[in-house]
């Protein structure tokens, strides 16, 4: 009987250690296009305004929003939920190269909005992946 206890113990221990491996080795982060595909483009944004997109993202999911432009001006670069809240945004520096990572909490209508702070247009290009 006590072997039988140490062994099933043993083969316990082996399970929770290869469960504790596959855990570890394993991303937990999943990566997730915007619902209808890969989102982006090429735009112009004018002086002093803004742009903006209304993309469908999933819940749960990661999407990374990228924007580069074309060294005129900074750009400023803001998500926000269907509600208006500010969910992620990347504004602070100089520059024109932009980059958020989204994980909403449910599945729903994002409004991306390209804010150009500078005295002249700025074209620039927007992936979403």
């Amino acid at each position: 009987m006590f072997h039988r206890t140490v062994r099933a113990l043993a083969v316990s221990a082996a399970m929770l250690t290869a469960a504790v491996t596959a855990l570890v080795v394993t991303p937990t982060t999943a990566h997730a296009d915007p619902i209808g595909g890969l989102k982006g483009g090429t735009y112009v944004v004018e002086e002093r305004s803004s742009d903006s997109f209304v993309v469908t993202l999933r819940a749960g999911e990661i999407t990374r929003i990228r924007l580069s432009g074309d060294g005129d001006t900074c750009l400023e670069l803001r998500v926000c939920d269907e509600n208006g809240n500010l969910v992620a945004s990347d504004t602070l520096g100089g520059g024109d190269d932009r980059k958020v990572f989204i994980k909403p909490k449910w599945t729903g209508k994002f409004k991306v909005k390209v804010t150009n702070i500078g005295p002249m247009a700025n074209k620039y290009r927007i992936v979403l992946d």
